[in-house]
């Protein structure tokens, strides 16, 4: 089969989002094959704004990242600023934990990103 090659632009989430008049995301679900940090960058703005910032940010965290040179880390240094606790999802629950070097494993899995002064992360805790 033959490639077809596409272009398009890019915009940052910061100045997307306003334009449809959308107030607050309360589940940002990404999934970009190894390019999270960049997303989320995109949404730097809106990440500093309690009133605006994403409710609970899910990710994948894994092997794709390797080629971007990014970390687990980077996502830490990122959301954790913003007041944002980070774990590991799991079938019933998340293990919010501070980032250690160790946890830059590369093996595939999603992540939970949500704000420490939400009681979703009680909820969502592993126990």
């Amino acid at each position: 089969g033959e490639i077809a090659r596409v272009t398009t632009g890019v915009e940052r989430a910061d100045t997307l989002l306003p334009t449809y008049d959308i107030p607050r995301i309360d589940l940002l679900k990404i999934d970009v094959e190894g390019m999270e940090v960049d997303v989320l960058e995109g949404f730097e703005g809106l990440l500093s704004d309690p009133n605006r910032a994403p409710r609970c940010i899910q990710f994948e965290y894994g092997e794709t990242y390797l080629p971007f040179h990014r970390t687990l880390g980077d996502i830490y240094a990122l959301l954790e600023p913003h007041g944002y606790v980070i774990g590991r999802l799991y079938p019933h629950s998340v293990d919010f934990k501070p980032y250690e070097p160790r946890d830059d494993h590369f093996r595939m899995g999603n992540c939970v990103a949500v704000k420490k002064d939400d009681g979703l992360v009680d909820a969502l805790r592993s126990r």
